[in-house]
């Protein structure tokens, strides 16, 4: 017979929070097979000594959420060195006698920095940073990535998360600690953008990317857009480039800003993992007949189906509002003229759902003129 561990998990409230969701994909509950490994209670309640004895009694771990983190730590025998430093706890493993406080924030955080820091450095500073990076990195490795590359941080948070990413920023840049400035709940609710925010708010620097900075493959696909000025719009067709894997966007004469919230929302990040860059269009045809890229405007007037169009090689597919369309520079300078079939009563389609269908044709030649080629060659 299997001895069936029993975990759980205190704090008040957490049944309509993310913690419950985090901890069993953390355990690897919700994955076929692994669910009756043991089990994993929600103790909900605003009594921590009640929480605590239930604990006590019944389990052989908890994980310690808000408002007990503090009061938890307080009642364990033996503290991890980390728990510690922050005088907080998110993991209480009992014993025989004893029990043992520890807390994952505190180098889930460091782990968390240090990925975005390497996201930033190429090859050779990985190369020669002095670290296995294929294994898992230790404090001291964390040291020598982050040291000197981050400038500063803000630590937004009035409980044992706050706590633990203070701490673990601190020692994983070297000893140099950040600013910490405790918030009232009232006052982080005005200053998060939304609700919904889990108390997680990040402070960062914004990417001044040029046209000349562009790393383009061998057949580059590039979306364009011209003022465009929604940002729902915006980050939906961010969202679509990311899908089908295009090289860059560019935003020309912008109309809002390309960090604007609601625009990275809609765009679920994809203004991170695209290269994303706001120039003039004269700027930008310039550059683009330079290298060699096909320009496709997207209109109503003088033009010849999507479908029918060569999407091959370099080519730049270029979109307007969904109010004036393109304006007439860059109907001049285009290579070609294509538009989408309306057979209803409405000439036109939303500028993200367009720009999503003509990109995937363009994907849809790639992968067949790559299989044609194959097919001959064989």
């Amino acid at each position: 017979m299997i001895l069936m561990k029993r975990f759980g998990l205190i704090g008040n409230p957490i049944s309509h929070s993310l913690s419950p969701a985090l901890f069993r994909a953390g355990y690897h509950l919700d994955i076929p097979g692994k669910e009756n490994d043991f089990c994993y209670d929600l103790i909900e309640g605003d009594d921590f000594s009640m929480s605590w004895h239930k604990f006590m009694d019944g389990y052989d771990g908890i994980n310690v959420t808000a408002p007990f983190k503090e009061r938890a730590f307080s009642r364990c025998s033996i503290i991890d060195p980390a728990c510690r430093k922050i005088g907080a706890a998110n993991l209480i493993i009992k014993g025989e006698s004893r029990t043992k406080a520890y807390n994952t924030d505190y180098y889930g955080i460091i782990l968390s920095i240090l990925e975005a820091v390497l996201q930033e450095s190429d090859a050779m500073d990985r190369q020669h940073s002095g670290c296995r990076l294929n294994a898992r990195p230790s404090i001291e490795d964390c040291r020598k990535i982050l040291d000197g590359k981050i400038r500063t941080a803000l630590v937004a948070g009035c409980g044992g998360a706050g706590k633990a990413a203070a701490g673990s920023y601190n020692r994983a840049n070297g000893g140099k600690a950040p600013d910490i400035i405790e918030i009232t709940p009232a006052l982080y609710e005005k200053v998060a953008y939304r609700g919904g925010t889990e108390g997680v708010i990040a402070e960062i620097y914004t990417k001044d990317t040029r046209l000349e900075d562009l790393a383009l493959g061998k057949e580059p696909l590039i979306m364009v857009l011209e003022s465009v000025e929604k940002p729902g719009n915006l980050g939906a067709v961010l969202r679509s480039a990311d899908a089908a894997g295009a090289d860059a966007v560019i935003i020309c004469d912008p109309l809002t800003d390309l960090y604007n919230p609601n625009l990275i929302r809609a765009s679920i990040g994809a203004v991170f993992t695209r290269q994303v860059v706001a120039a003039s269009s004269e700027d930008t045809v310039k550059w683009l007949k330079d290298k060699g890229i096909k320009i496709l405007t997207a209109q109503l007037q003088d033009s010849e189906w999507y479908y029918d169009t060569d999407m091959r090689g370099g080519v730049a597919i270029v979109m307007g509002t969904e109010a004036t369309g393109l304006t007439d520079f860059w109907r001049k300078a285009a290579d070609a003229h294509i538009r989408i079939p309306m057979l209803g009563s409405l000439d036109s389609l939303n500028v993200s759902v367009s720009a999503a269908i003509l990109l995937y044709e363009a994907v849809r030649q790639r992968h067949l003129s790559g299989a044609c080629a194959k097919a001959a060659s064989c």
